[in-house]
């Protein structure tokens, strides 16, 4: 019996994500029909559970990414495995399938180049930008999909105004527009090497809508200081960076003008006057950037966050949740906690070292001594013990890597060959 298409699209909707997979190979007209974006939003307004998407938190140690906390999901994605697991196996079979010789039978021989080492960049909404080191030759840049087994190979920058472009910029990370929980489109993102003092920067950006690599002058509005954090956060779009003024203060310079810490952020997918423009947020209650504090930024519930922890002998953690995507004056902060850690159980060694994707009541807290992480919630006081590790996390702070809510095929440019790892190499 045939069913409209509409009655068909509600009746599959409220199916999980890992059964509407398998429903894709019943017949075209099925596969047509759930890879429609009505489909997509059907889906969404059936499913509101956010966080039944598979999670990880990860840090980039040595150039690959380790992972210490792992969710695989529930009534969506339902791993069979962690996420970590996924791209770690990924990033072995991609290189011995590179190195393979003589095998006809194996696929895509084309684009076989053999691969001395694999680098994580970034990961952000299921994907995972590679810096990728030949045995010969310049490095690459590949923009994968470890649980699909999928890659992209990105041609290199060429400006014929820049002589040496690898020196002149840094790779710096990935940006993503999601549609309906699908990832629609990216950018990898380089940065040009600066010294604190310039009010603009270069970027080259690789768009995967136009397949091209571009050069853009991007504005601030006042001198761009010393950004701290080297890994830029990725949300909505936009990338953002903890800016301070000083890293230490037992040396000051002379006639130095001091001023409030900031984060400075820009929307790669932004049209207009904002195009070309950074902006500033300033941290909420003017918080200084002192070595005795913990101060990092990160993103939680759709939100950016903030968490502010000093080391007295009354060490206190502050968390702060960024409303309304923020403004240059810092009233869009909301102050989410402000708790005592010491009444609480937790001495100042202690560290905070992220939060949960979802949950903004979850901090994940590092003991250095104790070589033991436990998530905290500061709502209901539970502590649960996590991770009992032997890597350095002192420096570390944890990147959480969420799957998208729709998993799909990595957006691939018309002049770009899409690759899938077979899987007789898991």
């Amino acid at each position: 019996m045939d069913l409209p298409e509409e009655m068909l699209a509600r009746i599959l909707a409220n199916s999980s994500f890992r059964d509407i997979v398998r429903f894709k190979l019943v017949c075209r007209e099925w596969k047509s029909l759930i890879e429609s974006a009505h489909f997509r939003r059907l889906f969404h307004s059936t499913n509101h559970d956010l966080s039944s998407s598979a999670w990880s938190l990860v840090f980039n140690g040595d150039g690959s990414m380790n992972e210490v906390v792992s969710h695989c999901g529930r009534d969506g994605h339902c791993l069979s495995r962690s996420l970590g697991s996924y791209t770690s196996s990924f990033l072995k079979d991609l290189i011995r399938f590179k190195n393979q010789e003589g095998d006809e039978k194996l696929e895509l021989q084309a684009t076989r180049r053999k691969i001395k080492q694999t680098r994580v960049v970034a990961c952000t909404d299921g994907l995972v930008l590679l810096v990728v080191k030949p045995l010969s030759g310049s490095d690459t840049y590949y923009v994968s999909n470890p649980v699909l087994r999928q890659w992209v190979e990105i041609p290199p920058p060429q400006s014929e105004s820049i002589e040496d472009e690898d020196d002149y910029f840094k790779i710096l990370g990935l940006v993503t527009h999601v549609e309906n929980g699908a990832v629609s489109g990216y950018k990898v993102v380089r940065m040009a090497k600066f010294f604190a003092g310039p009010t603009s920067l270069d970027f080259q950006i690789y768009s995967s809508e136009t397949g091209e690599w571009t050069i853009k002058e991007i504005h601030c509005p006042r001198a761009i200081r010393i950004m701290l954090n080297v890994d830029p956060i990725n949300l909505n779009g936009s990338l953002h960076w903890l800016e301070v003024g000083v890293l230490t203060t037992d040396f000051i310079p002379q006639n130095f003008i001091p001023f409030d810490p900031a984060i400075l952020t820009h929307d790669f997918y932004a049209n207009g006057s904002e195009a070309d423009q950074f902006r500033i947020i300033s941290l909420p209650d003017n918080q200084q950037i002192f070595p005795c504090n913990e101060n990092f930024f990160t993103t939680s519930g759709g939100f950016l966050m903030y968490i502010n922890t000093n080391k007295n002998r009354n060490p206190k953690v502050r968390v702060w949740k960024l409303k309304n995507n923020g403004s240059d004056s810092g009233n869009d902060w909301e102050m989410l906690w402000d708790m005592n850690l010491s009444s609480i159980g937790f001495g100042r060694w202690w560290i905070p070292k992220a939060m949960h994707p979802f949950e903004t009541d979850v901090i994940y807290v590092w003991n250095p001594h104790m070589e033991l992480l436990v998530s905290f919630n500061m709502r209901t006081q539970d502590i649960t013990s996590q991770h009992a590790s032997n890597a350095p996390l002192i420096f570390k702070l944890l990147t959480p890597f969420v799957l998208p809510r729709w998993l799909e095929s990595i957006p691939c440019p018309a002049n770009l060959t899409f690759n899938v790892l077979p899987h007789e190499l898991a």
